[in-house]
């Protein structure tokens, strides 16, 4: 959460569309769900929801990695 707060300080900057994307470490459901609040907050949407098994192992099945929107409008994702 620390080092999203950065790469949000260099959002708030940049005045336009704007993307945050990648993975995120987010391995728990708690974990999700809190990143997501967080970007909310700041105006960002996701197309994929809470959950989504985004890293696949062993048997594992976590949703780590994420792309948000804000002043954009995501048509489609896979």
């Amino acid at each position: 959460m620390e080092q999203l707060e950065v790469v949000l300080d260099h959002a708030r900057q940049s005045g336009g569309p704007t993307v945050i994307l990648g993975d995120f470490q987010t391995l728990s459901d708690r974990k999700c769900v809190e990143m997501r609040r967080r970007l909310e907050s700041e105006g960002y949407t996701t197309s994929f929801p809470t959950g989504t098994a985004t890293w696949r192992g062993a048997g594992i099945r976590l949703h780590a990695d994420w792309i948000f929107v804000r002043d954009l409008k995501i048509a489609r994702w896979e």
